[in-house]
This record gives structure tokens, sequence and C-alpha cells, in this order.
């Protein structure tokens, strides 16, 4: 149920949600990702999603719950750089939330355990929601297997349809663009995945060919 909505006449980002299980959550996302998100894992049922930017943690959360309803033995991993006072109260509800910047020398190397995490059995879904989207992309697409999911927050196609259609409508950040991943959709055989339903929640959603 969401408790409070997004107001972008005042530039308020944050939504709030209440999860039978994790309690009262924020989340820093449009109104329209809870229905988004529900219909994309209860259809793909992933084996493990690695989230890039835990902030509020209420989509890390809000994952985890669809996770334990559609898909009870995937889990969630999320990475943040910045320790918040209710993370420990979601480790012990089994949200693996990790403190560590797992991205090296510009973004042009990340940790093994990453690495690992992706390519392990399964699919695997990446979130980009960190504070350097386009890089995040660009270097975790090297590594998703066929089959798997690779998402960024924050995106529009261009700049030109951000203003004309999402912008004091939809959400009013624009972080990625098309042409910041062009490249790496051609070079690691990316194809869009259901454009209409993740433009409603201002995600674009490639998978692995």
């Amino acid at each position: 149920m969401i408790d409070k909505k997004v107001d972008l006449d005042n530039n308020d980002g944050l939504c709030i949600y209440v999860d039978e299980t994790f309690g009262r959550l924020a989340c820093m996302q449009n109104n329209n990702v809870f229905d988004v998100f529900d219909k994309f894992i209860s259809s793909i049922k992933p084996a493990r999603v690695l989230e890039i930017g835990t902030a509020m943690a209420g989509l890390t959360c809000y994952v985890k719950s669809l996770l334990n309803k559609y898909s009870p033995t995937s889990e969630i991993l999320s990475y943040d750089i910045h320790e918040r006072p209710w993370f420990d109260d979601l480790r012990k509800q089994d949200v693996n939330i990790v403190i560590e910047n797992i991205f090296y020398d510009n973004y042009t190397r990340t940790s093994n355990n990453v690495i690992k995490y992706i390519q392990s059995p399964g699919i695997t879904v990446v979130l980009c929601d960190g504070e350097y989207k386009h890089h995040e992309f660009n270097l975790l697409s090297k590594f998703i297997k066929k089959g798997d999911f690779i998402l960024a927050h924050d995106y529009s196609i261009d700049l030109d349809f951000f203003n004309k259609n999402i912008n004091k409508k939809l959400w009013n950040w624009c972080e990625i663009v098309e042409s910041d991943i062009t490249n790496s959709v051609k070079e690691h055989n990316l194809i869009d995945y259901k454009n209409d339903l993740f433009n409603k929640a201002v995600w674009t959603c490639k998978v692995k060919q």
C-alpha cells in the first residue's frame, strides 16, 4: 500500500509504502514502480537480484518481498557506499546490504565477487540506481549472461523526450539516456524488454540475447 505519493510539483521524489514484513519504507521512485516491478518479477522469477544504490532501501525491500512471494529461493544483494541507521534491522530480515564501493579505476573494473554473483546459474537481474548509472550499466553489462536482465533508473530515450513526456508528469530527474549506453547495448547483444511497461516507472530494461 502506498502511504505517500511523490509530489513532482514540489520536486519531491519520495514515496512511502507499507509492507507487511518490513513496515513503512521510503522509496525514491515514481509511484508506478510497484506495479511495474511486480509484473516483472512475477514473470521472470529471477534467481538473484544485484542492486546498486540501496539508499532509503524501499525498493530493495519491495523487491525482496516480491522474490519471497514469487521465487522464494531467490536472493537480493544490494550495495551502497553509505551505512544508514535502518540497514541493520533490514539485514536481520534477510535483506543482504553491503557497504562497499565495487567500482574501481574510473568504472573500468569491479569486484570479482560481483562478477561471480552475476554469473552464477539462473537468471540475474542487475539494477543500476547508484550515483553514476550509465557507468554502472556500461561496466556491469559486460558480465551478464544470456537471459539476464540489466536495468537503469532515471532513464529517458533522450532529453527531448524527457522534457516533453516525463518531466513534471512522471519524474523530474533524468540521469541516463540511450546514447549513454548505445555502445554497450550493441557490444553485449542487449535488446529492450517491455519498454511500454518500464517507461511508466522511468527505468530502462534490457535482456541479453
